[in-house]
């Protein structure tokens, strides 16, 4: 644009220098033929020094007019080309300023000064919106602890209940309704947020939320054959007892009646399902 632009005004000078000339030449033209009249007058010169001069006068001034038309004619010419090449520069900043929004749309700022984690992006990967590209973690701004808690104890689980771990006393902020493989899981904060500096995102901690008074209770491992029905061993067989199931916690399973401690079961899986097994 500044190179046209430098050829336009130095055209430009170039034809004004043209037109002085022309106009000079004119005007010396016109001088000679009237000097030459006037001596023709007086008897000096001969008619044909006269009618040479108007000649030359005459051509002067067609090409003064002719100049100053092409000058005309040119000058039109110039300002469409301009009018032209801005609206050509207009069209190049409008491109310009939409793949400006374009680049700014393909941006991803983060939300939260934190450090990213889970970034496991690639290049040429098709992203569509919605999309989890990772994870930020604020340090600065406390963490909070996620456990899975047994559907059995949904409805006993409390917004504001206290729990308890090695890293300090948290509270149960959140139970999420939706159950994943017969799992609840829940959301566990400090209070006022004053969580361990010492914590990071995805580190294990062990945590205790009891939801009743501590007594005594008489217990099984959880396993594929602990349900409604036992197989309780008496001496060299498996006999089919029906039992009541209370609570499930960390492992265990409850047993509120029909087993007394210290007897035997099977917690794995009943080879068959007869009323009486013989033990091997």
């Amino acid at each position: 644009m500044s190179v046209e632009r430098t050829a336009q005004a130095a055209s430009l000078a170039q034809n004004r220098r043209e037109l002085a000339q022309l106009q000079a030449a004119a005007q010396q033209a016109d001088a000679d033929w009237r000097r030459q009249q006037q001596l023709a007058d007086a008897g000096f010169v001969a008619p044909a020094a006269v009618e040479q001069g108007a000649r030359n006068k005459a051509l002067a001034d067609r090409l003064l007019h002719q100049a100053e038309a092409d000058q005309r004619a040119e000058a039109a010419i110039r300002a469409q080309s301009i009018a032209e090449m801005s609206d050509a520069v207009h069209g190049l900043r409008r491109g310009l300023q939409l793949l400006e929004r374009t680049r700014e749309r393909l941006l991803q700022r983060a939300p939260l000064a934190g450090t990213l984690s889970g970034f496991a992006l690639q290049v040429g990967a098709s992203v569509r919106a919605g999309d989890r590209l990772g994870r930020i973690d604020d340090p600065a701004g406390g963490v909070q602890l996620v456990a899975d808690v047994d559907e059995y104890w949904l409805p006993r689980l409390q917004p504001g209940q206290a729990v308890a771990s090695d890293a300090g006393d948290l509270v149960l902020a959140q139970a999420l309704p939706q159950v994943q493989a017969g799992k609840v899981r829940v959301l566990l904060r400090w209070p006022a947020g004053r969580s361990p500096a010492s914590l990071r995102a995805g580190q294990a901690v062990d945590v205790r939320l009891q939801l009743s008074a501590p007594g005594a209770a008489l217990l099984l491992p959880e396993g594929p054959g602990v349900q409604s029905r036992l197989y309780v061993r008496q001496g060299s067989e498996l006999h089919r007892r029906d039992v009541t199931l209370g609570r499930r916690a960390s492992g265990l399973v409850e047993i509120l009646a029909g087993l007394r401690a210290g007897e035997e079961v099977l917690i794995s899986q009943p080879p068959a399902d007869n009323a009486t097994l013989a033990l091997p």
